[in-house]
């Protein structure tokens, strides 16, 4: 016999718990059908556990302590995301994998479910690339890192993205031998390229070795070690390493839900495609967080996630989803950060209208007084001096872009930042002294000396 619900969630990430947390509660007739762990990717295997890792590392030398405080942040975590407590939401909670049969139906556990509304929401896994003798090592992905019981002794790490150098980051605190291999030029490529070759200089600097446009074709088990063969410009040779680590890019979590029985339109990836209200062609199914190939991180499926609430539990038409404004940071030593268009991607679309301001951590007097001199941040204007972009390279960088994001979310002004106190001395302030120097050359011009002394002569000096 089918059950019928108002809300077929499939997948237990930050999307599809902020679907069925919300509608739950509001006493709609929800599923939510997860076939591994509750909290998805982000919880067990992503962010939780890389940025303790990432904090760990630093503070501690003990590999079996580093590994237990990511263990133990995420057993504080996890009642969140539970079973239980979605439960006690009034939420049907199956454990199992759901596949569609037609185009208002799935299959979950040998039982069929039907729903007025489908949310898909399954995340994404490490993509694993066509490397000869990969299948026959023992490597690691996010999924597996954060479970190793004995400290490497050294690692290479596949993928120059957010994952790969974190996790460089990581380990090399660690004093771990520590190489990271990239097929092009540079690390972190959606990113600022003068911030991110910044980040590239410090990591070698912390004794990260880097190889750059750099391609990984074969591995062999050598006794204890990994051989690594690769080619770069012509010139084949061979690294050796204790552990390897592909963080080579994401693929979507879709092969097993049969999307095309249900006219659930994707991309050659797998990603499903969706309007701005996060709607697949199928007009009964939604697409939320990396399923839907509009960005990878928590904080976008969470975002996407209260678009389908807006829209379809309140009814409203003009809640729609909008990317020109979405940050993200990656946790290095320094951190990079960014918001709305990079000084490359400006330029590319808006060519010479396109001003550029910049302030550098070593005249924030925080920065100095905690030896954290080495950052920059950028601001990005277009032609009417709205702000499109912000970069940030520094100490605290992933928080401290956060002030600009309803500026370029609105295409405002930096002079929104000039009109508030900043506690002294603070790493913010960095964010007003950049603001500042954006009308620098207005206030000391000409016309804004005689207008001020005229001022001063009939008025302030009364």
């Amino acid at each position: 016999m089918s059950k019928h619900y108002d809300i077929a969630i499939i997948g237990a990430g930050s999307a599809g718990l902020t679907v069925a947390a919300v509608a739950g509660q509001l006493d709609y007739k929800v599923a939510l059908i997860e076939g591994h762990k509750m909290g998805g990717d982000c919880l067990n295997y992503g962010c939780v556990p890389s940025k303790a890792f990432l904090h760990a590392s630093k503070q501690l030398k003990d590999f079996n302590k580093v590994m237990q405080h990511i263990q133990d942040s995420i057993k504080f975590i996890k009642p969140h995301d539970s079973k239980e407590r979605f439960e006690g939401f009034g939420v049907d909670v199956i454990n199992g994998y759901a596949n569609f049969l037609d185009e208002e139906t799935i299959l979950v556990n040998g039982e069929t479910i039907t729903a007025t509304k489908f949310v898909i929401a399954t995340g994404s896994r490490a993509f694993i690339p066509n490397i000869s003798g990969l299948d026959q090592i023992d490597y690691l992905t996010n999924e597996s890192v954060f479970d190793l019981k004995e400290k490497p002794d050294s690692i290479t790490i596949v993928g120059a993205g957010p994952i790969g150098v974190e996790m460089a980051t990581a380990f090399n605190n660690m004093g771990i031998e520590t190489k990271l291999i990239n097929n092009s030029s540079g690390i972190l490529e959606h990113d600022d390229k003068d911030l991110s070759e910044i980040l590239k200089e410090k990591m070698l600097k912390d004794g990260i070795e880097i190889y750059e446009e750099t391609n990984l074709y074969k591995v062999a088990n050598n006794g204890s070690k990994i051989d690594l063969h690769l080619e770069s410009g012509g010139h084949e040779f061979i690294l050796s390493s204790s552990h390897l680590l592909i963080a080579t890019g994401r693929t979507p979590n879709t092969e097993k839900l049969d999307l095309d029985n249900a006219n659930i339109q994707y991309n050659e990836k797998g990603f499903i495609l969706t309007d701005d209200t996060m709607q697949s062609s199928n007009k009964l199914v939604y697409a939320l967080g990396d399923v839907a190939g509009k960005g990878l991180f928590t904080h976008l499926a969470a975002y996407q996630a209260s678009i389908f609430i807006k829209r379809v539990l309140f009814g409203s038409i003009f809640a729609k989803a909008s990317y020109h404004a979405l940050p993200w940071a990656t946790y290095t030593n320094p951190e990079l950060a960014q918001i709305g268009l990079t000084e490359e991607k400006a330029k590319e679309l808006y060519g010479k209208k396109v001003k550029v301001f910049t302030a550098e951590f070593k005249e924030n007097d925080r920065a100095v007084t905690e030896d954290a001199k080495i950052g920059k941040v950028k601001v990005i204007l277009n032609k009417k001096g709205q702000t499109i972009g912000v970069s940030m390279l520094g100490k605290n960088a992933g928080d401290l872009i956060q002030q600009w994001t309803s500026i370029v979310q609105n295409k405002q002004k930096p002079s929104k930042l000039l009109n508030q106190m900043y506690t002294y001395p603070t790493y913010s302030d960095i964010n007003r002294l950049v603001a500042s120097k954006v009308y620098k050359d207005l206030f000391l011009s000409r016309k804004t000396k005689f207008v001020s002394k005229l001022l001063f002569k009939y008025i302030g000096s009364k």
